[in-house]
């Protein structure tokens, strides 16, 4: 799995999220909520909420464990996680029972992640204050969207499934359509600067090519040359059969000289020392 997409999951489960939100209020708004979407549209509610909280302990992983925002978040997580299942599965399985259980447990879930979100957007604001981190400005800003949207979505499902007033599914409709925006940018965010990443660090999978077998490669790497020079390259059998041919040429080439220097060098010694009877 590329890293490309595992950087995208979390934008794709908030938009997926927040449009199944928008979804269900629109069927509350018109009263046209069937049995068959509430079998199909809560459950998806409840397994987002369960990717969003693997998504959190990935994060914690990440970071490894170095911010305690990052822990308490994972566990709130979590145990929304649960809560919004048992709400679903029991509000499905047991209406009778959880039919009151279920939107008060929607509610408080949603209350909760809110005031974490808006106490998130604060921390980091006042960090950004004091650090001037663009991250941390990022942060806040983040973490304060989600807040306002959490904000709207808990008050439509306290006003819609709680007090009956269906007008207010408005509230649950706006808060979908800013959840699932947000998740759209930072997708898009996201995506261009992968881009960026990838020019200013290239990814250099060819090899260095040796044009000549056994020769020192030219590269930049400094182990690559240590190793050469710890363990230098030996020749082939077909450059030590080359070696091999160059000096028995030599050898035949000095043997044919050398004869005919030394007879030249014979003859001109005899006639040094032989006497001269012309005179």
């Amino acid at each position: 799995m590329s890293d490309k997409f595992i950087k995208q999951v979390p934008n794709v489960a908030g938009a997926a999220e927040s449009a199944n939100l928008s979804g269900i209020f629109i069927q509350l708004l018109l009263d046209i909520l069937s049995e068959t979407a509430k079998q199909i549209m809560f459950p998806f509610a409840a397994f987002t909420s369960i990717l969003q909280a693997m998504l959190t302990y990935r994060q914690l992983y990440l970071e490894k464990g170095k911010e305690r925002g990052a822990i308490f978040r994972a566990v709130v997580q979590t145990i929304s996680a649960i809560a919004i299942t048992v709400a679903v599965v029991g509000g499905l399985a047991f209406a009778a029972v959880f039919g009151l259980a279920a939107p008060i447990i929607f509610t408080v879930v949603l209350g909760i992640n809110t005031l974490i979100n808006f106490g998130s957007a604060c921390f980091y604001y006042g960090k950004y204050l004091a650090t001037k981190d663009p991250e941390d400005y990022t942060k806040a800003k983040n973490n304060a969207i989600a807040a306002f949207a959490g904000l709207l979505a808990t008050v439509g499902v306290g006003l819609v499934l709680l007090g009956g007033i269906k007008v207010c599914a408005v509230f649950g409709i706006v808060a979908g359509a800013v959840g699932m925006m947000h998740s759209i940018v930072n997708a898009y965010k996201t995506y261009k600067k992968s881009k960026i990443e990838e020019v200013e660090n290239p990814i250099r999978d060819e090899k260095p090519v040796n044009n000549e077998e056994n020769e020192p490669l030219i590269t930049n790497d400094p182990s690559m040359t240590l190793l050469h020079r710890t363990f230098p390259p030996t020749k082939t059998h077909n450059q030590q059969n080359e070696v091999s041919d160059e000096k028995y040429q030599t050898k035949k080439v000095v043997s044919i000289v050398r004869p005919t220097v030394t007879l030249e060098h014979n003859n001109l010694i005899r006639s040094k020392s032989s006497p001269n009877f012309s005179r």
